[in-house]
């Protein structure tokens, strides 16, 4: 979202949360999904750690009752990532195995480098810096 981007985090909460009441209001579950993600990623920025996630969560479960694997591995690492910043490193390495646990046939470099990167980063946080490296070279392999 441009608003986002642009540091205007107030006007972009805004607009997103109308758009959320309009994909409630016509039934468009993919569309709310994308909105909960958005104000999962500003209120990531913005350091407000637990509403980020409850906004990944109401994703997530979206995900979930849509079947869509790619999509709740992709909550999954989002969460830990959120976890890791609030320093709740054991919930974010249980959102780590859960996310890396995809079906054979899905590959997203995208998705297994943010996931190793924060494997890494949970990784060195525990002091398990063996771990850590080998995370942080499969995260360099995705990237």
């Amino acid at each position: 979202m441009a608003l986002n981007k642009s540091g205007k985090l107030d006007s972009a909460i805004a607009c997103a949360n109308t758009a959320k009441g309009i994909c409630i209001e016509i039934g468009d579950d993919r569309g709310l999904g994308y909105i909960y993600s958005l104000l999962a990623e500003i209120h990531e920025n913005r350091e407000e750690f637990d509403l980020a996630a409850t906004e990944v969560l109401a994703h997530l479960k979206i995900r979930e009752e849509e079947n869509d694997p790619l999509g709740v591995s992709m909550c999954n690492s989002v969460l830990a990532r959120i976890y890791f910043k609030q320093g709740s490193l054991n919930e974010a390495q249980n959102m780590l195995v859960k996310a890396e646990d995809l079906p054979k046939g899905f590959n997203s470099l995208a998705l297994y480098s943010g996931i190793y990167l924060t494997w890494s980063k949970v990784d060195s946080s525990k002091g398990n810096c063996d771990k850590s490296l080998l995370h942080f070279r499969l995260y360099s392999h995705y990237k």
